[in-house]
């Protein structure tokens, strides 16, 4: 009787943790951070700089895309529903590249942060982390 205790809460335990949120937050730099940028896993791929990138927003197809001045560098982002306040969450397309093959990535984003027109999307699970910051020009 006592070994079927035992067992019963092992996999009580094991049913819990399976169960729980696996979510992994934003680091602080991403959060802390005023750039409009593309991070995944860790590491900064671009970071828009007004001297040589471009920003655009198309209302209607509710694209944002970030681009340097010659268009070999970029990344865009596609959402279902336009973000509005912390703790939105939309589904998104992020989508990036430069002379290579474009990477695109469709997953559910979540609003951690709202400047004004700039919001920080992220998405953080055990698989991967993606955070992207967007400005929706009006």
């Amino acid at each position: 009787m006592k070994r079927i205790a035992i067992l019963f809460a092992i996999l009580s335990a094991a049913f819990l943790m399976a169960s729980c949120d696996r979510s992994v937050e934003p680091d602080e730099a991403f959060i802390t951070g005023s750039d409009i940028q593309l991070k995944v896993n860790g590491e900064v791929i671009y970071t828009y700089d007004p001297l040589t990138w471009q920003l655009s927003y198309n209302a209607s197809q509710k694209e944002f895309r970030a681009f340097d001045d010659p268009v070999k560098n970029w990344f865009s982002v596609t959402f279902d529903n336009v973000p509005a306040v912390v703790g939105d969450k939309v589904t998104a397309t992020v989508s990036w590249g430069s002379t290579g093959q474009p990477v695109s990535l469709t997953s559910t984003m979540k609003v951690v942060k709202v400047e004004g027109e700039k919001f920080w999307l992220w998405r953080g699970d055990k698989k991967g982390q993606t955070g992207v910051t967007v400005c929706i020009l009006r």
